[in-house]
């Protein structure tokens, strides 16, 4: 991803079918992951798809829950107290696109973290995968931290992310997930 959003060309050939740009708190999750999971199954689409898609939706909904910085940051001219968060799809995958404040010590932490998920394989994420969930339960943090490692092998793509700069404080966090849409898909193996 360049340096700068640009949804217009993000969303190019997708058709967009949830969108929602402003105050993202637990409730407002919610509510769009009960518009996704109905548009998931409105349609003729394999269960193993469907299942992989709301997953990813899940747990970048939590993220950006989780992460969101809610003040108005004004930089490039929008107000990015809002999080934006957007699925799409074409014909071969379901997108799944967030974009929110997040300080610039995550933001550090994210690139870092997602260089090193796109940098391994399908057996390396399967590593990580089991490497996290021991030091969790060790540390009694069950859960923590698998959230793009599960996003990551949902999709069995890598992970687009870009960052910028909003201020001496905070980073535009912007991420893309894609799905396959394929039955045949080679990660379908490992949900």
């Amino acid at each position: 991803m360049t340096d700068s959003i640009d949804l217009h060309h993000a969303t190019a050939g997708l058709t967009v079918f949830l969108f929602h740009r402003g105050d993202f708190r637990h409730q407002t999750a919610e509510d769009f992951l009960a518009q996704a999971e109905r548009h998931l199954n409105t349609g003729h689409e394999h269960a193993g798809v469907k299942r992989r898609a709301f997953k990813v939706i899940v747990e970048a909904l939590q993220n950006v829950v989780k992460h969101w910085r809610g003040r108005n940051l004004g930089a490039y001219g929008y107000p990015w107290k809002n999080a934006t968060v957007l699925i799409g799809q074409d014909n071969e995958r379901y997108y799944v696109m967030t974009a929110n404040p997040v300080p610039k010590a995550r933001g550090a932490h994210l690139s870092r973290k997602l260089n090193a998920l796109n940098a391994a394989d399908k057996a390396g994420l399967k590593e990580m995968y089991k490497a996290t969930l021991l030091s969790a339960h060790r540390s009694g943090h069950h859960g923590a931290g698998l959230g793009l490692l599960d996003m990551a092998r949902q999709s069995g793509e890598k992970l687009e992310f870009a960052l910028n700069s909003i201020d001496s404080e905070s980073d535009l966090f912007f991420l893309k997930v894609n799905i396959p849409r394929g039955r045949n898909n080679p990660i379908a193996s490992i949900c």
